[in-house]
């Protein structure tokens, strides 16, 4: 498959050319204005900092004002670093979080095409909520912020790369995703380099399919600790897909670290690798570990193979009611294999019901020696017993533990 080469995108394309031009709109928002007095406002003025600081850097100073120095506009964004505690404080119900991904979000904004139009704001945005406006030419030099929001940090510039691959709050720009994904990705941010590998999978943002890079940031991203990455490393392994071969060890390796970390797929998959003996030994009470907390998310496959090992009586005490909670839980959520399994549950309970002698009728789920579940784990069990004995004895048989 053939890789798209994309030419790396130019800062300079995201900035204006002409940096006088930037500098006149800068002059232009010279006065004092409003001060700000919301989280947005407060959020806006600090990517408006940010963004001229870093046009500053690269570009000079040319003719912008003589204190738009790059160490005095880094005080600037030291003061509203602190006025950005303050705001989310004052306004929890605007916090998003610890207000970053406000601030991201806003930043990817003003650094794109709208630094131009958003740079006028910075003479509004002298004024500090509730202070008073320093010297036109004299900052005072703050002391470290309460928060680091630091622009230059490859969170941030995959926050940026995923703004412009969604069009959130920003026009959506595929060139620009990539860039700074890429970016954010080489610097070494996990997330990013999964985002990356998502792309080279979808063929999105102007990438086209390529399972190499896919499989290649993907493994990158799980060696970080990435636990999706590690997923779909794991599933790929398991599949001997995207130019990997089929490896049910490392398949198995993979699939348990993203559990480790939570990821509820990782942990029902790795728990079915347990329960067949797909890559690691036999152990259905490990895996019933697994399924639980992958049902305990939701996740509704994991919650399907609680309820069978429930059913069958695997891993766990033998308990109808348990099987039937957990497989109306997954099916509540479209999972056809716990639906139809209910199905079979509500049949045998029928025939029960029909075959049963009169005092036992209606008793289905009660724990009766003539009860047709229990004779069916009894049946299910004995089978077990007898394949081990027939295996130790050399036979073509498989014996698996309890």
């Amino acid at each position: 498959m053939k890789l798209l080469v994309l030419a790396a995108a130019s800062l300079l394309a995201v900035f204006p050319q002409d940096s006088s031009d930037l500098a006149a709109l800068v002059k232009k928002g010279e006065g004092w204005g409003t001060t700000a007095v919301t989280s947005s406002e407060v959020t806006r003025c600090w990517a408006t900092w940010t963004a001229l600081r870093n046009y500053v850097a690269q570009n000079g100073r040319g003719s912008f004002p003589a204190d738009y120095t790059v160490a005095n506009l880094d005080r600037r964004i030291a003061d509203w670093d602190r006025a950005v505690t303050a705001a989310y404080a004052k306004y929890p119900d605007e916090r998003a979080g610890d207000g970053r991904a406000a601030l991201q979000t806003v930043s990817a904004e003003v650094n794109g095409t709208g630094l131009a139009s958003n740079a006028e704001r910075s003479g509004a945005c002298k004024t500090l909520p509730g202070g008073t406006p320093p010297a036109a030419t004299q900052v005072a030099a703050a002391p470290a912020p309460a928060v680091v929001l630091n622009a230059e940090d490859p969170a941030v510039w995959r926050a940026r790369g995923k703004a412009f691959s969604n069009g959130t709050g920003v026009a959506r720009n595929a060139q620009q995703a990539v860039f700074w994904t890429r970016k954010a990705a080489e610097a070494g941010n996990a997330g990013a380099q999964y985002d990356l590998a998502g792309y080279y999978y979808e063929g999105k943002n102007g990438l086209r399919e390529d399972a190499t890079q896919f499989i290649r940031w993907t493994r990158i991203a799980a060696e970080g600790g990435y636990p999706t990455a590690q997923y779909n490393l794991g599933l790929s392994y398991y599949q001997g897909s995207n130019g990997l071969p089929k490896d049910l060890p490392e398949s198995a390796r993979w699939l348990r670290l993203s559990a480790e970390q939570g990821d509820p797929d990782g942990q029902t998959d790795y728990g079915t690798s347990l329960w067949s003996g797909e890559g690691v030994a036999v152990n259905h009470a490990e895996a019933v570990r697994w399924f639980r907390k992958s049902a305990a998310q939701g996740h509704a496959e994991g919650q399907f193979w609680l309820g069978n090992a429930y059913r069958r009586g695997m891993g766990v005490e033998f308990d109808v009611d348990q099987a039937r909670r957990w497989l109306r839980a997954s099916a509540a959520q479209g999972n056809e294999n716990a639906a139809g399994m209910l199905r079979g549950m509500d049949e045998v309970d029928r025939e029960f019901a029909r075959r049963a002698p009169a005092p036992l009728q209606g008793r289905a789920r009660e724990p009766a020696g003539q009860s047709l579940w229990q004779q069916y784990s009894e049946t299910l069990e004995r089978q077990r017993r007898e394949n081990c004995a027939a295996a130790a004895q050399g036979r073509n048989r498989v014996c698996t533990e309890r």
